[in-house]
C-alpha cells in the first residue's frame, strides 16, 4: 500500500514539473538581449576670431585662436540578437551624466522583433575657444563631458518581465544588469 502512495506522489510531482517547467523558464529565462553599438561624428563651425588675438594680426597664422560650435550625432544601433520580441522599450539616461538631446525616440509600444534593429540619434553641441591648429583634435576626441555617459534599455519578453541592457558609450560595451526599483531612480527617462 506504501508503494501505490509513493508511486502516485512521484507522479503527481512529475506531472505538475512537465507543467509548470516550461512556463518557468519561458518566464524568467527566456529573454531578448539588446545589443547597443554606436557612431558618432563630429563636425565644426566656424563662428569668429577670438578677441584674445592681436588686434592687427594675421588671421590665417595656425596659433590664431578662433571660436567654434562643435557638434557631435551620435546613433544608436539597438540590435536584438535573440530568437525572442522585445516589447515596451523605453530609453534611460543616467542622471548624473550630461544630458543628451535625443532626435527620434522609440515610439511607444514599438516590437523589436527577433534580429530586428533600430537606429535613435542624438545631439550634442558646446562653443570652444581653440587654435586653429587643434581643431582637428576636438572633432576625434569624445568630449568630457561624456565621461560616464550611459543609456539604459529597459524591454519586456511577452510574459511582460522586465530585463535591462546598460550601454556605457566610452567603453562601447553593452551590459545586462539586474535591475532593483531603488536603482532605477538614479535614472530619467526619454519623453
Amino acid at each position: 500500500m506504501e508503494t501505490r502512495i509513493i508511486i502516485s506522489i512521484v507522479a503527481l510531482l512529475l506531472g505538475l514539473l512537465y507543467f509548470l517547467y516550461p512556463k518557468v523558464i519561458n518566464y524568467y529565462f527566456r529573454r531578448p538581449k539588446l545589443i547597443v553599438n554606436s557612431k558618432i561624428s563630429a563636425f565644426q563651425s566656424f563662428i569668429r576670431h577670438s578677441q584674445k588675438n592681436e588686434p592687427n594680426g594675421i588671421f590665417n597664422e595656425p596659433e590664431i585662436n578662433n571660436i567654434y560650435k562643435m557638434e557631435w550625432m551620435i546613433t544608436l544601433n539597438i540590435f536584438n540578437r535573440t530568437e525572442e520580441p522585445a516589447y515596451n522599450i523605453v530609453l534611460m539616461q543616467h542622471k548624473d551624466a550630461v544630458f543628451l538631446p535625443i532626435k527620434k525616440n522609440i515610439k511607444e509600444g514599438r516590437v523589436l522583433t527577433k534580429h530586428g534593429e533600430t537606429n535613435i540619434s542624438y545631439e550634442y553641441s558646446k562653443i570652444i575657444e581653440s587654435p586653429q591648429m587643434n581643431v582637428k583634435m576636438h572633432r576625434k576626441t569624445m568630449p568630457k563631458e561624456f565621461e560616464g555617459l550611459s543609456i539604459l534599455c529597459q524591454y519586456e519578453n511577452k510574459y511582460g518581465k522586465l530585463f535591462y541592457s546598460e550601454y556605457d558609450i566610452q567603453t562601447d560595451k553593452t551590459k545586462f544588469p539586474k535591475m532593483k526599483c531603488k536603482n532605477l531612480k538614479q535614472w530619467q527617462q526619454y519623453n
